[in-house]
């Protein structure tokens, strides 16, 4: 008879909680029980209410907020971190130029690179990587430079730098060559 009783004094059921309550007041202790299982509203996982903030200092699902200034985004904690570390595009980040030490916003990387002096380009006739403030004093000697014969008022052949002598020797129809008889006084 005393297990039914409704004036028997209880212990919660559940094992971390200590509180003793009269039978009949079960259903009051119970939603207000620091050891009821709670479900986490993200990850859908319980969790004895007590265990809230080691729960949500844990759950994948939680929400943060990106710190970036201006970012604002906010998102699980599993995809938090890459976020964070690789992919805000307002994380501040250096110029991946070498020579370069400005400090740039990830979303506007591209476009500094296609500015910075720093930057290297590829040279488009010979291929060798040559920083940007650079390109023009290479062209004046890039060997593959594209360049027109020195017999200009007569050759308009366009030859490249490191072939211009060759040309000029074996190629150009306007290259006056001395006579191979000039020792035999030809004129």
């Amino acid at each position: 008879m005393d297990r039914l009783c409704g004036h028997t004094r209880i212990k919660c059921p559940k094992v971390r909680c200590s509180v003793r309550f009269l039978r009949k007041d079960i259903e009051h202790h119970e939603p207000l029980c620091e050891f009821r299982d709670t479900e986490c509203q993200y990850c859908k996982n319980t969790y004895e209410k007590a265990d809230k903030n080691v729960h949500e200092s844990t759950c994948k699902e939680f929400p943060l907020e990106c710190m970036h200034k201006d970012c604002g985004l906010t998102l699980p904690r599993r995809l938090w971190e890459p976020h964070y570390h690789n992919d805000c595009p307002m994380k501040e980040i250096s110029c991946p130029s070498d020579g370069c030490a400005e400090r740039i916003l990830q979303k506007n990387r591209e476009d500094h690179l296609a500015v910075c002096e720093d930057h290297k380009l590829c040279c488009e006739h010979c291929k060798t990587w040559v920083k940007r403030k650079f390109i023009e004093r290479h062209y004046k000697v890039c060997p593959e430079y594209p360049i027109q014969c020195q017999n200009l008022d007569k050759c308009e052949i366009i030859v490249r730098r490191g072939q211009r002598d060759a040309h000029i020797l074996m190629e150009c129809p306007y290259t006056e060559l001395p006579c191979r008889y000039a020792c035999n006084r030809c004129p």
